[in-house]
């Protein structure tokens, strides 16, 4: 048996095709395989890091330790 290493949310969120995709990924008919991807992007995690920044500065937590 041969494994493959994975990160965790490719395992736990790992594709199960139906037969009907299956058949359809045969034919060619399928143009997209693989799934759209769950990972966020530079820019979503910048921005949700902004918003934390901001939202410690409106609290008033100490941000440098």
């Amino acid at each position: 048996m041969k494994l493959n290493p994975v990160c965790f949310s490719c395992f736990t969120h790992k594709p199960k095709p139906s037969l009907t995709m299956l058949k359809n990924r045969e034919l060619g008919l399928c143009r997209r395989v693989l799934p759209k991807s769950k990972a966020k992007t530079c820019d979503e995690i910048m921005y949700w890091y902004g918003g934390l920044v901001r939202e410690a500065t409106k609290r008033g937590l100490n941000m440098r330790r």
